[in-house]
């Protein structure tokens, strides 16, 4: 993808902040178990320890996943060609999807409760055959998608004249 588009940095805050919650929570699980074991072994010392694994596994896990996010976003772009739409993500493997304008049926932009409050969502586009969803990409982003579908893509609108023409075309009914 030579000329591929990032996507914008509400994405990256979405999913630091999503990782960070869920990464903190197991800290703190983690902790709360350890402090357990410790209280039960009546082990001297057990507070300064079960504090010292506190901060020692959040420090790790606040590091190793906004290392991971920002990998994620680093790689989240598109490009909009003439006839197709190419999408990358990935972590350290990179997968690319192209999806050719003809193929596409419909596209859709969803967004829950916490994707609303960072300005991201989830573009669903689906094929004849199969759906393609790019998860929690930035609202701009996924509007300039949008449109270069409805722009390019293989749904034609019906116009006046055309469905006159069409009703015109037809042999007029006879009565018997």
């Amino acid at each position: 993808m030579e000329n591929a588009t990032a996507v914008g940095k509400n994405a990256l805050q979405y999913r630091l902040i999503m990782n960070e919650v869920v990464g903190f929570t197991i800290t703190i699980a983690l902790t709360v178990l350890i402090g357990i074991t410790l209280y039960l072994l009546k082990l001297k010392g057990a507070i300064f320890i079960d504090t010292a694994t506190f901060i020692v596994v959040f420090i790790l896990q606040f590091a190793l996943l906004y290392f991971f996010s920002f990998m994620q976003y680093k790689n989240l772009k598109y490009t909009i060609g003439q006839n197709a739409v190419s999408f990358q993500r990935g972590t350290f493997t990179i997968e690319r999807e192209t999806i050719p304008f003809e193929k596409i049926k419909s596209s859709l932009f969803d967004q829950s409760f916490f994707q609303r409050l960072f300005s991201v969502g989830d573009i669903t586009i689906e094929q004849e055959d199969e759906k393609y969803i790019w998860e929690d990409i930035d609202s701009m982003t996924a509007n300039l998608i949008s449109n270069a579908v409805s722009a390019k893509g293989d749904v034609q609108p019906i116009t006046v004249a055309t469905a006159n023409a069409a009703v015109n075309s037809q042999p007029p009914a006879t009565n018997l």
